[in-house]
């Protein structure tokens, strides 16, 4: 690393090294004093340029980088003094300089006068010409022009049979017709202007979504290249995994959806991926407060007895009656329009293909591990739920005439299939095991609902 130097203030230097022949002369008045060689402090990098007088010697020293050096040199004596020059003589005056003469005086200068001559006039300065100026020749008279033939008016050269007001009056134009619009519905908007068989009719669209015209202020959006119902709402939902649910009586509602396809598996079906949550008749929501209620809903969606799940009335399909009006085939139920209430095989189905070391159903299953959402559930030791799928079974527990029971353990779900005149089949999770089991409880106990689509 470079060291830099601070200047040497106070002091005059002019040095050689040791052995040089040139006379070397200090001014030691900040030099430090000491008596003998040996009282120098170490010649250090921290000290380098340092100047110091020892007495014994008669010499000084400065600091380098290779030590201590000594500096050589003698005083030099004071000069003689110089004698007092001479006074210089004083200059001789100069003499002075002749008067020049005046100058001789200038001519006059001569006029300018113009005489006239033929044709023009002559210029003369001084009695001499110097030019002349000539008159411009005179021009020819124009010849009149020939007079224009009087031209032929507008009504003239219609070639119209008939007077001018006639004329005049055929110039009018017909009045003007009104429009009026005809349609304005899904996009498509009808003008009609006219009437009878000279009315025309202009048909606009707002919007394009494809092929199909639509409104985008109207109750639809446009995905892709195609439409979707809002479902209600102000804002588009992505239908890629969710749904505008409609039911029967004219609601409509957003619901997440999944569709389940293993691999390795031919299973491939389309799941809510929530519990129903449209109120019907004997459907429940848990909670003593109706803020409690709303927020047991808002998480877990309602509770509905068999009866209200197959959407028939309790004195048809409930407690102890043989629901035999359901028919064969899919049961809607209180599911949305294109939805239904999975039968037992839909849901054995199911647990077969998630499962994955199984090909019929057991209840010895590890199905749950797959199904069930990964938080909301009651830990329990050794139970991990990875829910792979995005199906988020949550355990909103049931109810009874006792009240509710077991949120946070257990999740139940209606299959559409009684197994008695008191009893229907149901699926059940629950968070002490990663299995779904197969049962039965009485129809008017309230259970959840998931739906399966067509």
């Amino acid at each position: 690393m470079k060291k830099i130097l601070s200047p040497l203030f106070c002091a005059a230097l002019f040095f050689a090294a040791c052995g040089d022949e040139n006379t070397t002369v200090v001014a030691t008045s900040d030099a430090e004093k000491v008596t003998a060689f040996e009282d120098l402090d170490d010649c250090d990098s921290t000290i380098v340029g340092k100047l110091a007088y020892v007495k014994d010697s008669v010499k000084a020293f400065i600091c380098t980088d290779d030590g201590w050096a000594a500096m050589s040199g003698a005083a030099i004596e004071n000069g003689s003094d110089g004698s007092d020059g001479k006074d210089g003589k004083d200059g001789v005056a100069g003499k002075d300089g002749k008067a020049g003469k005046d100058g001789a005086d200038g001519k006059d200068g001569a006029s300018c006068t113009v005489k006239a001559i033929e044709d023009g006039y002559k210029v003369l300065c001084g009695g001499d010409s110097v030019g002349v100026l000539m008159n411009g020749a005179k021009g020819d008279s124009g010849a009149q022009g020939i007079q224009g033939e009087a031209g032929e008016s507008a009504f003239e050269l219609s070639g119209f049979e008939g007077t001018l007001d006639e004329w005049i009056e055929s110039l009018k134009g017909e009045n003007g017709t009104s429009c009026n619009i005809e349609n304005d519905k899904k996009g498509v908007v009808t003008i009609k202007c006219g009437s009878g068989k000279k009315a025309v009719t202009t048909t606009l669209y707002k919007a394009m979504c494809g092929t199909t015209p639509y409104d985008p202020d109207g109750d639809q959006f446009c995905y892709g290249v195609e439409l979707y119902d809002k479902c209600g709402s102000e804002e588009a939902y992505n239908p890629e995994d969710h749904f505008c649910a409609k039911f029967a009586d004219g609601a409509e509602q957003i619901y997440r959806k999944v569709t389940i396809a293993p691999k390795g598996t031919l299973y491939s079906e389309t799941w809510m991926a929530e519990n129903l949550n449209h109120e019907t008749e004997d459907s429940y929501c848990g909670g003593e407060t109706e803020d409690e209620q709303s927020a047991f809903c808002a998480k877990y969606g309602r509770l509905y007895t068999w009866a209200a799940a197959v959407g028939r009335l309790e004195a048809e399909c409930g407690y102890n009656q043989n629901c035999i009006t359901l028919g064969s085939g899919d049961v809607q139920g209180a599911c949305p329009v294109g939805w239904h209430l999975p039968s037992v095989q839909e849901w054995k189905d199911l647990v077969v293909a998630v499962d994955g070391d199984i090909t019929t159903f057991s209840n010895t299953n590890k199905a749950g591990e797959a199904l069930k959402s990964r938080t909301g559930w009651k830990v329990h030791d050794g139970i991990v739920n990875t829910d792979v799928y995005s199906f988020a079974v949550l355990p909103a527990g049931n109810r009874s005439d006792a009240g509710f029971f077991s949120e946070g353990e257990y999740a139940y779900f209606w299959t559409s299939v009684q197994s008695s005149l008191q009893n229907a089949f149901i699926m059940s999770l629950c968070n002490k095991d990663d299995k779904v089991d197969l049962g039965d409880v009485y129809k008017d106990y309230g259970l959840s609902v998931r739906c399966i689509k067509d």
